[in-house]
């Protein structure tokens, strides 16, 4: 199902007291916004929060947001919806929000009580600037593919017939989806598989963009993460079974110290955990439908990678 929150949203911020209106929001779909928040910005009902929202309500969105193209969207999803349900072979019920989150990721994975969730970000994919630069400004016709990716964790994470390290843990934390604690217990194997895997939906999805764009990659920034495979690769292969939150830091999180991506005195990219964990894996999908990919442990397709 795809539920559009941005009328609302635009609604609430519109109010005589639009923070105040913002959580009112929040209030009404408490378990899905608040896990995307708790998830991938901060605690809603914490002491940081009001100023994050502060800074959020505070954009135009009125004028940043066409609601026209939004409608179109929610059509254009319906049917990307479709071609995954079957390129997937998807199990499981999945809800996608579209909605304004608070700058952070453009699309937020999440599983509350066993369901599948995917809120898509809408502030990423605006060209506009706005005053407080909140949003990555992204090409619109990216969102395709990045729905794509997030759709390929879902499966992973929620499907029945999942053998991923994350669906243990989760059915482990009652059913849903906490990125850190994942991230903390999984192994790193697990992790650059489970992006590798999402990157190979992307590609399924839209064959013909350029390598660094699935990547999310500048084409420089691409072209060093290739200069550095080798080193990448003898560097996972003594790491890859092994498990701790430093891992989704040094391989995964945008915006990481230097001193987290500091190995054997080398400093390696931010992020290149996406490139390396699709590069790890490329082999072994030329033998596995992608559907069955996505369900599969981590060992059956690393064996022989590194």
């Amino acid at each position: 199902m795809i539920i559009n929150l941005i009328p609302e949203f635009l609604d609430a911020v519109q109010k005589p007291d639009p923070v105040a209106g913002y959580f009112e929001h929040l209030e009404r779909h408490k378990s899905v916004i608040s896990a995307y928040w708790n998830n991938y910005v901060v605690d809603p009902f914490g002491p940081n929060a009001e100023k994050v929202v502060e800074e959020m309500v505070g954009v135009p969105w009125n004028s940043i947001m066409d609601i026209r193209q939004i409608e179109t969207l929610v059509d254009d999803l319906t049917e990307l919806m479709d071609i995954l349900n079957k390129t997937y072979s998807i199990d499981f019920p999945i809800d996608i929000y579209l909605s304004v989150g608070a700058g952070t990721v453009q699309i937020a994975e999440l599983v509350e009580n066993g369901k599948g969730v995917l809120v898509v970000c809408l502030e990423h994919f605006s060209a506009q600037t706005n005053p407080k630069d909140i949003g990555r400004r992204l090409p619109w016709e990216l969102l395709r593919i990045w729905v794509a990716h997030g759709v390929a964790h879902l499966v992973r994470f929620s499907s029945k017939t999942s053998d991923s390290e994350i669906r243990n843990v989760i059915a482990e934390t009652h059913g849903s989806y906490d990125h850190w604690e994942v991230g903390s217990r999984v192994t790193l194997g697990e992790l650059l598989v489970n992006e590798g895997l999402a990157i190979a939906g992307m590609k399924k999805i839209e064959p013909r963009k350029p390598a660094h764009v699935y990547l999310d990659y500048g084409a420089a920034a691409y072209k060093r993460i290739r200069r550095m495979e080798s080193f990448l690769r003898r560097t996972v292969q003594r790491e890859i079974d092994s498990s701790g939150v430093g891992y989704r830091l040094r391989y995964f999180t945008r915006g990481s110290s230097s001193a987290s991506r500091l190995i054997d005195g080398r400093l390696i990219p931010e992020r290149s955990g996406y490139y390396l964990g699709y590069r790890l894996i490329e082999r072994k999908l030329g033998t596995l439908d992608l559907a069955d990919a996505l369900r599969a442990a981590p060992h059956e397709l690393l064996e022989r990678a590194v």
